[in-house]
């Protein structure tokens, strides 16, 4: 079993076969509506060069030794779509297809995971004429894959509206903070007498001041417990004078 799988391959298949060269078109069937002989290829390639001879590649992948096997018991269901084609490959990682097992038509593109080894490249086929119903699956299948730029116009312009929007709303709620961060600074300004903006020496003194108030500790003691606190006093300081009293008695009576 192999450590690729059939869309690890065919995304390095599609990295050989880059947009503006060629057109790639995967899963291609050998015509549309429903026949019992319906065939499907893995992939297949148009050459948009002149110069390349505007051929057309057909590839089938496969990334298991018994995957293999299984195409190589009946290489004729294969023809349905490579009549079509001017060359026909199998794809695969190295070490699946010996190339001794290839059909005589077929050509070998083998993936070793950092480049591919093409073997029997020049097995070129005679292709037959595209008739209507294969022309329009390479259609349908293009077609299923195309965005037409008018939409993407469109699409572009409604994300861009969308992304407006949204800044617009972010904006607003960060000016609100701001006039609410502002009004908050006035007000402590007010109270305070100190100027923020202004430069003062003992600006770390009074943010250490500021916090223990908020934390209570120089926090206003309410009038009932200073009342307490002066009957406690008071009773003290007449306990006090009572035991002065009795000392002095005392001495007195000694004399």
């Amino acid at each position: 079993m192999s450590d690729y799988s059939a869309s690890d391959i065919e995304r390095e298949l599609i990295k050989r076969y880059p947009s503006g060269e060629y057109a790639y078109f995967s899963q291609v069937r050998n015509g549309t509506g429903f026949t019992k002989d319906t065939r499907t290829a893995d992939a297949m390639c148009l050459s948009l060069w002149p110069s390349r001879g505007l051929e057309l590649s057909g590839f089938e992948i496969k990334v298991s030794r018994s995957d293999w096997l299984s195409e190589l018991k009946d290489p004729k269901k294969a023809d349905e779509l490579s009549q079509y084609c001017d060359y026909w490959y199998i794809v695969a990682p190295a070490d699946i297809v010996p190339i001794s097992e290839l059909p005589a038509t077929w050509g070998l593109m083998a993936w070793n995971g950092k480049r591919w080894k093409v073997t029997h490249a020049n097995r070129r086929l005679t292709p037959i004429p595209l008739d209507r119903s294969f022309i329009a699956s390479l259609a349908r299948n293009f077609a299923s894959g195309m965005v037409p730029a008018s939409q993407i116009t469109n699409l572009a312009s409604e994300q861009a509206q969308e992304l407006a929007r949204m800044a617009g709303i972010r904006q607003e709620r960060e000016l609100k903070e701001l006039q609410d961060l502002k009004n908050r600074v006035v007000e402590f300004e007010k109270e305070s007498g100190v100027r923020i903006a202004d430069k003062w020496p003992h600006a770390p003194d009074v943010g250490k001041a500021v916090r223990e108030v908020l934390r209570g500790k120089y926090a206003p003691i309410p009038r009932q417990e200073w009342e307490s606190l002066r009957k406690h006093l008071s009773y003290m300081i007449s306990t006090i004078d009572q035991e002065i009293g009795c000392i002095q008695e005392c001495s007195e009576v000694k004399v």
